[in-house]
């Protein structure tokens, strides 16, 4: 799970509830570590899919974090990461 001070490792699966909708992506609540906002970026959804609506949870891999300020950023579990 996220780690002190919001690290996770890359990689990592977590479960999260989407708190924000932006044209961007959506902004998540991670389960077990409230100070901690994830960020799934439109480009990690699949394409032509709508954004996940407010309060539904989703599944997702923690692709990176900053922990002076608690943001991760995340993909959903389902999309192959692209490189």
């Amino acid at each position: 799970m996220v780690r002190d001070r919001g690290c996770a490792a890359g990689g990592e699966r977590v479960r999260a509830r989407v708190v924000a909708a932006r044209p961007f992506g959506v902004f998540v609540e991670i389960d077990g570590q409230p100070d901690a906002l994830g960020l799934v970026e439109i480009t990690t959804l699949p394409r032509g899919s709508e954004l996940p609506v407010v309060g539904i949870y989703l599944n997702l891999i923690v692709v990176a974090h900053a922990v002076h300020n608690w943001q991760v950023r995340l993909r959903p579990v389902d999309v192959e990461a692209s490189g």
